[in-house]
């Protein structure tokens, strides 16, 4: 997980933080506006990755693979372990046939965070990009059981999945009721004994 705190530079318009004005603004179909946003946050925060990270997923949005590149270098130039970051320098360099580097830097991601499905979906790009079709299916399989595992623990309770906090403040999600985790375990016992019986 990243070390920034999710301090955010000052901004017009009361109160909101970069990362929600900026999310508006490209829901609306603003994108320049988004794009200066991010700017504004990537001179306020010299230090925080996500400025970065975010302007380089705009600009693949826009498909500037070259600026975005630069981008994700510099979000993991000033966080190496921004793993995120890693993940989707490693889909810019893929795109631009840069399969080596894209390689390394999917690896690179996995090795802060292994459970990072977007990462191991990228070697699995890659595995058929080098007609792997082993390798590739193993990736799938890993990034498609981690999705599992978190979407069927936040449903339920259990392995809550992390949440990289931008912003200053307590987390919102409060320990959940046993009477929540009873019926949860109940309800994942019943779908496994139906698979089993099927």
């Amino acid at each position: 997980m990243s070390r920034h705190s999710g301090a955010r530079p000052a901004e017009p318009g009361g109160g909101q933080s970069w990362r929600q004005e900026a999310d508006e603004a490209q829901a609306k179909g603003q994108l320049d506006r988004a794009e200066a946003i991010y700017q504004a946050a990537i001179t306020s925060l010299p230090t925080d990755p996500e400025p970065c990270n975010q302007l380089g997923i705009l600009a693949v949005r826009r498909k500037q693979w070259t600026r975005a590149e630069g981008l994700f270098r510099e979000a993991v130039r000033r966080d190496g372990e921004f793993a995120r970051g890693w993940a989707n320098l490693g889909n810019v360099l893929l795109e631009q046939d840069e399969l080596g580097e894209a390689g390394s830097a999917f690896q690179q991601a996995l090795a802060i965070d292994p459970d990072l499905a977007p990462a191991h979906r990228g070697l699995a790009a890659l595995a058929k990009r080098r007609g792997d079709t082993g390798q590739m299916a193993r990736e799938l399989k890993t990034a498609d059981r981690i999705t599992r595992r978190r979407l069927v623990g936040s449903v339920i309770g259990f392995g809550q999945v992390p949440v990289e906090r931008r912003t200053p403040g307590p987390r919102a999600r409060a320990p959940l009721p046993l009477w929540v985790w009873l019926v949860g375990i109940g309800v994942v016992l019943m779908i496994i004994l139906s698979v089993r019986r099927g």
